[in-house]
């Protein structure tokens, strides 16, 4: 039997890349309501990692922060 010294931590190959990992992941945090609507913020790791603003109003979603802004 052979055996090889171990790489160091997080220096060995793996199929798992990080962009697999995240790919089509929305998080969501700081839920807002009140008269006109309902508001959070959406990290998007796909468009490098920005937040967004977006509301719900009548039904109909938009993204309040321009690309490429935070």
């Amino acid at each position: 039997m052979t055996t090889s010294e171990p790489l160091p931590y997080g220096s060995w190959p793996s199929p798992i890349s990080a962009e697999a990992l995240v790919a089509g992941v929305v998080s969501f945090s700081t839920l807002h309501c009140d008269d006109s609507g309902l508001y959070w913020l959406e990290g998007r790791p796909e468009e490098g990692g920005r937040t967004v603003l977006v509301r719900l109003t009548a039904g109909e979603i938009r993204v309040l922060t321009p690309a490429p802004f935070n």
